[in-house]
């Protein structure tokens, strides 16, 4: 820390103490000469290695898709899915599909119309 009093000495200029910041918000009433405002709260960060870098990424991969087997038409189907061959789910008929592609037909013979 540098206290109010103290003057940097630059091979290139001098810094007096009337140039030094005395903003009492932004540094809780301690005086900074310009110079060091700049870099006084830089973060400093090593640089990630190869390895340490990997290591991070390694949990980043993604998995493949598993699937299940339906209890009612054997078809593969997505888990926790309506299996979208017979509308089975967890060994119940949740949707009619045979009425959901009547109505497909009906629609598309309408439009033909058209």
């Amino acid at each position: 820390m540098l206290l109010n009093s103290v003057r940097l000495e630059i091979p290139s200029f001098k810094v007096m103490e009337s140039q030094y910041i005395r903003n009492t918000d932004d540094f809780n009433g301690i005086a900074y000469p310009p110079i060091i405002c700049n870099t006084l709260f830089m973060v400093v960060r090593m640089r990630a290695t190869r390895s340490h870098r990997n290591n991070r990424r390694s949990h980043h991969a993604l998995d493949a898709a598993r699937f299940s087997v339906c209890s009612n038409c054997k078809a593969s189907h997505k888990s926790h899915t309506i299996c979208m061959s017979c509308g089975w789910y967890n060994g119940r008929k949740v949707l009619d599909l045979a009425a959901k592609a009547v109505n497909k037909a009906k629609r598309k013979a309408a439009e033909a119309k058209k």
